[in-house]
């Protein structure tokens, strides 16, 4: 059973990590308890489950389950993002187009 007790310091030792208590683990300024500074330093800065999934870091830029450049996947976003610009501008040509369309077809 894992607790948060949401004290602005993440304590792994008491089931806190970046899914059970994120107003303790996550933000720009995590403070660690002693002892979860400890296991941190003991296992190179990464905490993970069995499963391989991230329970903390004490990098805060990493946040997702993999062992990548958390810099990756920007690109994808952002490339996301211009196409749907392009297909926004695209529908909104279209639909001037038809409607002018309609207006000399009277």
């Amino acid at each position: 059973y894992s607790t948060c007790n949401s004290n602005n310091i993440c304590e792994y030792e008491k089931g806190e990590n970046l899914n059970t208590c994120i107003s303790d683990c996550i933000g720009d300024n995590v403070k660690f308890s002693e002892e979860t500074t400890k296991t941190l330093q003991s296992q190179n800065g990464v905490i993970r489950d069995e499963a391989g999934t991230l329970l903390l870091s004490n990098n805060t830029q990493v946040l997702d389950n993999s062992n990548t450049n958390p810099t990756e996947g920007k690109t994808d976003s952002n490339s996301s993002n211009i196409i749907l610009l392009v297909g926004g501008i695209l529908f909104l040509v279209a639909g001037v187009g038809v409607f002018i369309w309609k207006l000399k077809k009277r």
